[in-house]
C-alpha cells in the first residue's frame, strides 16, 4: 500500500505538472528575492551598530533654514539701521525652537542630551579688531562672560557698537538684568583664551523675547548621544527632525548638519529599502502557500472517491496525513534549493550597497529554508483536515 501511494503521489505531480512548476517557479522567485534581501539587511544593519559604536558621544547639529528664501534677505538687511532702532519686545514670535519645542523635546526624550544654542555677533568697532559675541545656552542658568565683554556693558559706552538693539541687557551689581525684566547672576567672569575674542553666555530665556529673523542662521540644537545608548538613540534625531518639520515647517526647514549623520541617512534609507524588499518577498511566499494549499485542496476533493476507496482498504489516515504534507514540501523544497542556489552564486561575488559591501550568509540562507518548510507545513493543514473529516463508507453509498 505504501508503495501505492508512492506511485499515486508522483502520479499527480506528473498529471498536474504545469500548475506545481508555476508554484516552484513562484517559490523559486521569492525565495532568490528573500535570500538576497535577507543577507542584506542582516550586512547593513551591523555595518550600522558598528558605524554608531565607532561615534561614541557623538553631537550632532540641527540647523533650521526659512522655507521661503524671500522670507529674510540677509544681503538686503541693513543692520547700522536696525541696530540703532528702538527694541520691541516680542516682535517677531514666530521662532523655529522655541521654549515649548525644547521641554516637550527634553521631557520626551531624557536620555538624549538636548541643547539649544544662539549666537549673535555684536559688531563693535575696535582698535584691534576684537570679536563679541553673545551665545545664548539653554544648559545655562547663570552667566559666564569675559573681563572685556565685562567692561564693555559696565561702561555703558555704545557709541562703537553697530547692532546695539542686540544689547538687550544691562550689569546690574553682580547679575545681568534683560530689559524684559529677567534676572541672571553672574557665575563667572575670566579672561579669554584669545585677547580678540570676547564673550557672554546667558541662559536662553534671555532670546525668546528678542528673537529676530537674522538670527536664524545662527540658530541650532545640539544633541548628544551616548555610546552606551547609540544603537537605540540615534533613530530618535529623526523623531525630533519630524516633530520640529510638524510644528514649524509651514515657516522653516531643518536639516541635520552632521558629515557622518549624512552617511548614516544613506545606509538607513539602504536598510529600509531593503526591508521593504524583505517584507515584499515574505507576503510573496505566504501567497503561494495560499494558493498552493487552496490547489491542493481542489485536486483532493476531485480524488475524495479514490481517498475513500483506499481507506476502506485499510490505509492509515496517517499516511495520507504524511501524503498531504509530502506534496507542498517537495514543490518548496525544489524551489527553495534552486532560489538558494542562484542566490548564493550572485551573493558569492558580492555587491555593495550604500557602501555596505553584501556577501552571502548562512544564517539568511537557513533561516529561509525552515520558513519555506514552515509555510508548507501550514498549506498542507486545510488538506490534512478534510482527510479527517472524510467518512468513506458514507462517501461510497452515496456515490
Amino acid at each position: 500500500m505504501n508503495r501505492y501511494l508512492r506511485k499515486w503521489i508522483f502520479y499527480h505531480l506528473q498529471t498536474q505538472k504545469y500548475i506545481f512548476i508555476l508554484m516552484t517557479v513562484q517559490f523559486v522567485i521569492a525565495t532568490f528575492i528573500l535570500s538576497i534581501f535577507w543577507s542584506a539587511s542582516l550586512a547593513i544593519n551591523q555595518g550600522l551598530n558598528e558605524l554608531l559604536q565607532e561615534q561614541e558621544n557623538t553631537y550632532f547639529l540641527i540647523n533650521p533654514v526659512y522655507f521661503d528664501e524671500n522670507e529674510f534677505n540677509h544681503a538686503n538687511f541693513d543692520l547700522l539701521e536696525w541696530g540703532s532702532s528702538e527694541i520691541i519686545l516680542n516682535e517677531y514670535s514666530n521662532l523655529p525652537i522655541n521654549q515649548n519645542d525644547l521641554q516637550y523635546l527634553q521631557q520626551t526624550f531624557p536620555e538624549l542630551s538636548v541643547r539649544l544654542l544662539v549666537e549673535v555677533n555684536l559688531v563693535v568697532l575696535t582698535e584691534y579688531g576684537t570679536t563679541f559675541t553673545i551665545i545664548y545656552d539653554s544648559t545655562l542658568n547663570n552667566v559666564q562672560l569675559t573681563t572685556g565683554f565685562y567692561e564693555l556693558i559696565r561702561l555703558e559706552n555704545h557709541a562703537n557698537i553697530i547692532n546695539v538693539r542686540d544689547l538687550h541687557f544691562t550689569l546690574d551689581g553682580n547679575q545681568i538684568r534683560t530689559l524684559d525684566g529677567l534676572v541672571f547672576p553672574i557665575e563667572t567672569i575670566h579672561s579669554p583664551l584669545d585677547n580678540q575674542i570676547e564673550y557672554i553666555k546667558l541662559p536662553i530665556e534671555a532670546y525668546y523675547q528678542f528673537h529676530h529673523p537674522k538670527n536664524v542662521h545662527d540658530t541650532r540644537l545640539q544633541v548628544q548621544i551616548s555610546a552606551d545608548f547609540a544603537g537605540d538613540n540615534f533613530w530618535k534625531i529623526s523623531k525630533i527632525l519630524q516633530y520640529l518639520h510638524e510644528q514649524h515647517g509651514s515657516y522653516f526647514n531643518y536639516y541635520l548638519s552632521s558629515d557622518f549623520a549624512e552617511f548614516f541617512a544613506q545606509v538607513e534609507r539602504a536598510s529600509n529599502e531593503s526591508d521593504t524588499f524583505t517584507m515584499m518577498s515574505l507576503i510573496l511566499l505566504m501567497v503561494v502557500s495560499i494558493g498552493m494549499s487552496a490547489s491542493f485542496v481542489i485536486l483532493l476533493n476531485r480524488q475524495k472517491k479514490e481517498i475513500a476507496i483506499m481507506l476502506a482498504m485499510g490505509t492509515a489516515k496517517t499516511a495520507l496525513y504524511l501524503l498531504s504534507i509530502s506534496q507542498p514540501i517537495m514543490i518548496s523544497s525544489l524551489g527553495a534549493f534552486i532560489g538558494l542556489a542562484v542566490s548564493s552564486i550572485v551573493l558569492s561575488a558580492g555587491f555593495q550597497i550604500a557602501t555596505t559591501v553584501i556577501y552571502l550568509n548562512i544564517s539568511a540562507l537557513i533561516g529561509v529554508f525552515i520558513f519555506l518548510q514552515f509555510l508548507a507545513l501550514l498549506s498542507s493543514l486545510p488538506m490534512i483536515l478534510n482527510i479527517k473529516k472524510l467518512m468513506p463508507i458514507e462517501f461510497l453509498r452515496s456515490e
